[in-house]
């Protein structure tokens, strides 16, 4: 729709990205918009190793969260919607968590009705890494592995959806 991509537009500052083969595949490795994103290696809450490298040819939303933030469990909520009606060989979700004991993290899957996966990040280490701007943070990514988009503000699930469509 129009209004998807006005949006996309909006968060690449203004242009929207074109998607060339072999710029693609030159492009750095960094966790900017435009560049291929950052893998990674975490275990999820159901003790499953899971990588970015995992996901080859799907779309991923890289949701990075705390325990206590009322914006991240908005966020959390609208990219649950969107989850939970996309097929799985085409869309993962994952939810990165950081600053929460590990005792805490099963009641806090439970408490916000969380089914995708959820990986600890206790140290920090990937939040470390990526660098958002601020908490929650959504990186959306296409299926060769680059960031189309960044949110920080909770989406509704529509938004989400027709982020995920544009690429």
């Amino acid at each position: 729709s129009n209004e998807a991509k006005d949006m996309l537009t909006q968060l690449n500052g203004g242009k929207l990205p074109v998607k060339q083969p072999d710029e693609i595949k030159a492009r750095p490795v960094c966790p900017k918009v435009g560049c291929r994103a950052l893998d990674f290696n975490l275990t999820t809450t159901g003790g499953q190793s899971m990588s970015l490298n995992s996901l080859k040819r799907k779309k991923a939303i890289l949701v990075f969260t705390t325990g206590d933030c009322s914006s991240c469990k908005e966020m959390i909520r609208s990219v649950q919607q969107v989850y939970d009606y996309w097929p799985r060989q085409q869309l993962e979700v994952v939810v990165i968590l950081s600053q929460i004991k590990s005792s805490d993290v099963e009641s806090w899957v439970k408490q916000n009705n969380v089914k995708c996966p959820v990986a600890l990040d206790s140290a920090g280490e990937m939040t470390n890494r990526y660098k958002p701007d601020r908490i929650p943070a959504a990186y959306f990514i296409d299926g060769d592995g680059n960031i189309k988009a960044k949110r920080y503000d909770p989406l509704s699930s529509s938004e989400v959806d027709a982020l995920l469509r544009l690429f």
